[in-house]
């Protein structure tokens, strides 16, 4: 990853009024799943729009070679976001996120942080001027290009539909802009509570 990203452990979130334990390990299920939703992403679109020669296609008739089932892993957590109307500060802080993203909503793992409003208000203070710099932004181009090439490896899944441009541009929204956006928010979230994160170079594999 870029260097300059990747903030060092935060004392003020580290003594947050949160369950950071918690925290650590529900980011750290989102950022290992990140990866493998951006690479099928990377193919589904592939397919969508060039096509798939017959050589590399994917029809769901022929078998192709996997590592098998991987399933959840048991140090998987989960929080539910807090249903309830959010606060005027929590709800302003989303609304933030949202745009700085350009995201057409608030994604749940952010409203999830909102159970601690005061952790998500000093991620988000934190977050911000990084997700304006250039090493966020070259550190974005790094994964999706690492994604496009692996996926470039892969066979191409063959979709059948009337509305390709449609399907197309929701593959896009979740290839370009949502899933990037999260993998990298979640590297910053973890470094800031003294995890390490790395970007693997095989593939815009992101281990912790």
């Amino acid at each position: 990853m870029p260097g300059g990203l990747l903030p060092g452990p935060d004392p003020a979130l580290l003594a947050a009024d949160a369950d950071l334990d918690r925290v650590r390990r529900y980011t750290v299920t989102f950022h290992r799943l990140l990866p493998e939703l951006l690479l099928l992403a990377s193919c589904w679109y592939r397919g969508v729009t060039v096509g798939a020669p017959a050589s590399l296609a994917l029809d769901g008739r022929t078998p192709v070679e996997g590592p098998g089932p991987r399933g959840v892993p048991p140090e998987a957590v989960s929080i539910a976001p807090d249903p309830s109307e959010p606060g005027e500060d929590l709800a302003r802080v989303y609304q933030e996120i949202r745009a700085l993203h350009d995201h057409p909503r608030v994604l749940s793992y952010y409203r999830a942080l909102g159970t601690w409003p005061g952790l998500m208000l000093g991620v988000r203070e934190r977050l911000g001027p990084l997700a304006r710099g250039d090493a966020y932004t070259a550190a974005r181009d790094q994964v999706l290009a690492r994604a496009a090439a692996a996926a470039a490896t892969l066979p191409v899944p063959v979709v059948e539909t009337e509305h390709a441009e449609e399907v197309a541009a929701v593959l896009a929204l979740f290839r370009t802009r949502l899933i990037p956006a999260l993998l990298l928010d979640t590297a910053v979230v973890l470094a800031l509570l003294g995890e390490d994160t790395q970007v693997g170079e095989d593939a815009s594999v992101v281990t912790v």
